[in-house]
C-alpha cells in the first residue's frame, strides 16, 4: 500500500475537482473516488467541500497505512475496527500532518510517534469532521462487498456508530455573541501599516498599492476573500459608483486551479467616491505597468515575473499577504481579511443605532443581509446585530455601576 495525494484539476467545462492518487504511480485509487464522485460531487456540493472530504479521506488512509490495515479485506471477511484501533484512529485524526513527508522518505528522518507528537493540534471541529466522513466513508464501502438482498452485518452499523461516539464533543456555546472585529487600535495600525509611502510598509513597491486596495476594499464594503478576488473590472461601474459582486464558479476563462467563490448571493454595493478614485488610480497605474495584465479581466493581478505574472490573483497570493502583515506587528498577528467584515458589521450597527428616526430591527437585518449577500430571513444578519447590542448592554452596565458607586461616595 502506497502513500496518496490529493491532485486538484480544472475540466474543460471549468469545473473544479480533486481526486485522491497513489503518490508514485499518479493514478487514481478506486474506491474513495467513487465515494467523492457518488456521495460528495453528485450531492452538488463545491469543489471546496470536495476537497476536504478527500483530505479526511486521506487521513483515513494514512492510519490504514501506518497501522498496516487493509480495509477491502478487512470488510469482505467483515472484521470490522475493533474498540483498540477505533482509540487509535481517534488519537490520529487529532494531528496535523504538515510535515508528513518527513517520515514518507526512505529511510524515514524521524519515527512516526516522535513526527506526530511535534505537530500542532487540529481544532476540535476539524477532528470531529474528520470522524464524521471517516464513519459515513466506511459505512458505505462496507456495503459495496455486501449482497444488498441479505440482511447487512449488524457490525458494520456499530462500527461506524462507534466511531461517531469518539468524536470530540464541543459545546460552541455563546459563539454567536464572540466579537471578533478589529479594536480601535489594531484597525488604527492596520490603515497605517499599508500607506504606500508609510515606514512600516513590509510589502514591496511593486504590490503596495495593490495589497493597500485589496485592504481597504475588504475594510470599507466587509466583503470576503473570495469575492474580492472574484472582481472584474466590468463588475465596476465607474459612472455610477457601483460594485457587483457576482457567482461565477467553474469559469472557464479563470486559470486559477482554487478558484475564489462567491459564497452569498449576487448584489450590488454602492461605492464612495473616494473609493472609486482609488481602484480607477490602481487600474490607470500600478495595474496597467503589471506585463500581460490587460489579458485579465479580473480586477487585482499577480505582480511577481513569472509564467503567471498577469494573471489573477491566487488565493495564496491573497493567504500571504495577510501572512505578511500579520508578522509586520504583534498587535497585528490576530488580524485576517475575515474579521474586517466583522468589523465592517460593527459600523454598521454603530451607524444604525444613530439614524434618526429609529431605524426598526427587521429594516435593520433586512439592509445588513441584502449588503452582506446573505438569504432574507436566514438569522445570520441577527446575530451579527445580536453582538452589537451585548456590546451596548455592557457599557449600559458599566455607566450603572459607575453611577451607583458616585452616589455613594456622595453619600459618604
Amino acid at each position: 500500500m502506497n502513500d496518496l495525494k490529493i491532485r486538484a484539476f480544472v475540466m474543460r467545462a471549468g469545473e473544479r475537482y480533486s481526486l485522491l492518487v497513489d503518490r508514485l504511480t499518479g493514478v487514481p485509487v478506486y474506491a474513495p473516488n467513487l465515494y467523492l464522485t457518488s456521495q460528495v460531487r453528485n450531492a452538488s456540493l463545491s469543489h471546496a467541500a470536495l476537497s476536504a472530504y478527500a483530505s479526511h479521506l486521506l487521513v483515513l488512509h494514512r492510519f490504514c497505512l501506518i497501522r498496516h490495515i487493509d480495509l477491502k479485506s478487512r470488510l469482505m471477511t467483515r472484521q470490522f475496527l475493533v474498540d483498540a484501533e477505533i482509540d487509535s484512529l481517534r488519537d490520529f485524526s487529532s494531528y496535523r500532518f504538515n510535515d508528513w513527508l518527513l517520515w514518507m522518505a526512505q529511510p524515514p528522518m524521524f519515527s512516526l510517534e516522535e513526527l506526530l507528537e511535534s505537530q500542532p493540534r487540529v481544532t476540535k471541529e476539524t477532528q470531529y469532521v474528520r470522524l464524521t466522513v471517516t464513519a459515513d466513508y466506511l459505512l458505505w464501502l462496507g456495503r459495496q462487498y455486501f449482497d444488498h438482498l441479505q440482511i447487512e452485518p449488524p457490525g458494520l452499523k456499530t462500527m461506524a456508530e462507534a466511531i461517531k461516539a469518539k468524536r470530540p464533543s464541543f459545546k460552541g456555546r455563546n459563539q454567536g455573541l464572540v466579537n471578533r472585529a478589529l479594536s480601535e487600535s489594531e484597525a488604527d495600525l492596520l490603515l497605517s501599516v499599508i500607506e504606500v509611502d508609510g515606514p512600516s510598509n513590509p510589502f514591496d513597491l511593486s504590490v503596495r498599492s495593490r495589497n493597500r486596495l485589496m485592504v481597504l476594499m475588504e475594510y470599507e464594503l466587509g466583503i470576503r476573500g473570495g469575492e474580492l478576488l472574484n472582481i472584474r473590472i466590468e463588475d465596476i461601474n465607474f459612472a455610477q459608483n457601483t460594485l457587483l459582486i457576482i457567482r461565477r464558479a467553474d469559469q472557464e476563462d479563470d486559470p486559477r486551479l482554487r478558484q475564489p467563490l462567491v459564497k452569498t448571493l449576487d448584489r450590488e454595493l454602492v461605492l464612495s467616491d473616494w473609493l472609486v478614485a482609488e481602484i480607477h488610480r490602481y487600474v490607470l497605474g500600478d495595474r496597467r505597468a503589471v506585463p500581460n495584465a490587460k489579458k485579465t479581466s479580473y480586477l487585482f493581478v499577480t505582480c511577481k515575473a513569472g509564467p503567471t505574472c498577469g494573471q489573477a490573483l491566487s488565493i495564496s497570493s491573497y493567504n500571504k499577504m495577510w501572512a505578511t502583515l500579520q508578522q509586520s506587528s504583534l498587535l497585528l498577528r490576530q488580524v485576517t481579511g475575515h474579521r474586517l467584515r466583522h468589523s465592517w458589521n460593527g459600523r454598521f450597527s454603530e451607524t444604525m443605532d444613530k439614524q434618526v428616526p429609529p431605524v426598526s430591527e427587521a429594516k435593520q437585518e433586512a439592509m445588513r443581509s441584502q449588503l452582506m449577500g446573505w438569504q432574507p430571513g436566514s438569522g445570520t444578519a441577527a446575530r451579527y446585530n445580536r453582538r452589537f447590542i451585548v456590546e451596548k448592554a455592557r457599557k449600559a452596565s458599566l455607566d450603572l455601576q459607575r453611577s451607583a458607586r458616585k452616589g455613594q461616595d456622595d453619600h459618604d
